[in-house]
């Protein structure tokens, strides 16, 4: 556990929102303002979901490093990336009360690339994203405490004295910046000032970033007003896809390192379609993420690269002492393991790995890959078995009786209803669609399959079927009629 909380806590320190240091001297980043485009594309790619830290510890954790949009956007886009990140530097290390923006943003935009209100659009932006609690630590005294971030209340005296209109949002943003600290120790009290002052997506943030500096008990461990919060901005209606992708990753992330299912974990389950849907830069989804991270350690995938790329063949040589070699054997290892517990997790969670990845491919593939090399033999025959790569044959031309008596029912009554239950909710997300959710647990030498198709039209659920089956062959249940379904199920195993 204490693996989980280190690890835990190095989450909330990196999704905390610090101004960029990156650049002080303003003509030395003249000739390279495109850098900063760059660094936003990557932050923004990562900021999706994909290059989590710690999701793919080892070799071969996560193709999105990869997938770096190299396309160079406007020059626009570029001046206003470039004036925004400087702007968030100075204004939080300047020595002055405020800041002259006029003088600042001829200095960063000497082309006047960007507009007045788009100037002042920006500032508004700043404005926002600086309501988190700002930590001062005094080092003489060892001792620290959370206050109102001194840039958000010096960039609107500066708006003011240098004549930038700022939208109105800003004082309120202020305001939220002191309940914050207000409220501090009481998080019923801080949900009650959200609800009554927000809604929809700036609840949504107002509730998702204040956890993160608030959320340890003094042991280290995720307290239960980090998930009072956490449950508000899911419950808000108003969190983006982005934020969603990160409790998701939280979620699995804590699974995989001995962790419970968090309090907030059946909640995170019902937004589990973000992540189907989530695409990294590579154009792959979670599942394709985890799969190919556990295929990087193949040799079937050197042998592709060393025929495609003879040149990185003869580089692979660089580790050849045998402590070297131990140590790659040992991230190739604790690679494969964290991708394969993630992907369990994940599975674990609602997601599915039935889904294709932008080669075409499907995790499955590469995870059959990594199975026949044996890279998977440390993994119990019930985790394969979820996992579609092992067939368990012992129930072979057994016939439906015995099936039902070998089988327990009320593992099959229950994964049955609360999948069929977890399907429903996921597609009425969505007014209209035509899909078949498939679903597969082992337990008990079981493996039980759900294959539920829904049709949705004009947000209504026009067709259904739903079809169960024992060790992926045998078909014991397929219905229009979910009354049915339950009698059927009633009736199969009612004696037992």
């Amino acid at each position: 556990m204490k693996a989980l909380k280190i690890a835990t806590i190095s989450i909330c320190s990196l999704l905390t929102f610090a101004f960029d240091d990156k650049f002080e001297d303003f003509a030395e980043m003249d000739a390279c303002v495109e850098c900063v485009m760059v660094q936003e594309q990557n932050q923004n790619m990562n900021s999706s979901g994909g290059g989590y830290p710690g999701m793919g510890m080892g070799i071969g954790g996560s193709f999105t490093n990869y997938g770096v949009n190299l396309k160079m956007p406007d020059k626009k886009a570029i001046a206003s990336a470039f004036a925004k990140n400087q702007l968030q530097y100075h204004i939080s290390h300047s020595a002055n009360d405020t800041v002259d923006l006029e003088s600042y943003f001829a200095s960063v935009d000497p082309k006047n690339e960007l507009s007045r209100s788009e100037r002042e659009k920006l500032v508004t932006e700043i404005i926002s994203n600086s309501t988190a609690p700002y930590y001062e630590y005094n080092v003489e005294t060892n001792t620290g405490f959370y206050k109102v971030n001194p840039a958000i209340e010096r960039l609107i005296r500066s708006a003011q004295a240098s004549g930038y209109i700022v939208d109105n949002e800003s004082y309120k943003d202020l305001e939220l910046a002191k309940a914050y600290i207000t409220f501090e120790g009481d998080v019923d009290g801080l949900i009650s000032y959200l609800k009554e002052n927000y809604k929809g997506a700036k609840l949504a943030k107002a509730a998702n970033q204040y956890p993160r500096y608030m959320g340890m008990d003094a042991n280290g461990n995720l307290s239960d007003d980090y998930y009072k919060l956490l449950k508000l901005s899911l419950e808000s209606g108003g969190l983006d896809d982005t934020k969603v992708m990160e409790l998701i990753r939280q979620e699995i992330l804590s699974r995989s390192l001995g962790g419970k299912p968090s309090p907030i974990s059946d909640l995170i389950s019902k937004h589990i379609d973000v992540a189907e849907s989530y695409r990294n830069g590579l154009g792959d989804n979670l599942a394709c993420e985890f799969a190919k991270g556990i295929y990087l350690n193949t040799n079937h995938m050197k042998e592709t690269i060393s025929s495609t790329y003879p040149a990185m063949a003869t580089s692979s040589n660089l580790f050849g002492s045998y402590e070297q070699q131990a140590i790659m054997e040992d991230l190739k290892s604790s690679a494969i393991f964290n991708n394969m517990n993630n992907l369990l997790h994940y599975q674990a969670l609602g997601g599915s790995i039935d889904t294709v990845c932008a080669d075409g491919m499907y995790p499955r593939d590469y995870l059959e890959v990594a199975h026949r090399e044996g890279l998977l033999d440390n993994f119990a025959k019930e985790e394969l078995i979820i996992l579609g790569l092992v067939q368990d044959d012992c129930y072979k031309d057994v016939s439906r009786l015995e099936l039902a008596k070998l089988c327990d029912a009320a593992s099959i009554a229950y994964i049955l209803e609360r999948q069929t239950r977890r399907n429903l909710q996921m597609s009425e997300r969505t007014e209209n669609s035509n899909v078949k959710h498939n679903y597969i647990e082992g337990r008990n030498g079981c493996s039980i399959s759900v294959l539920d198709n829904i049709v949705r039209k004009g947000g209504k659920t026009v067709d259904r079927e739903v079809e169960v089956l024992l060790n992926s062959d045998e078909v014991i249940l397929r219905t229009k009629s979910m009354e049915k379904l339950k009698a059927s199920i009633n009736s199969l195993y009612g004696d037992q």
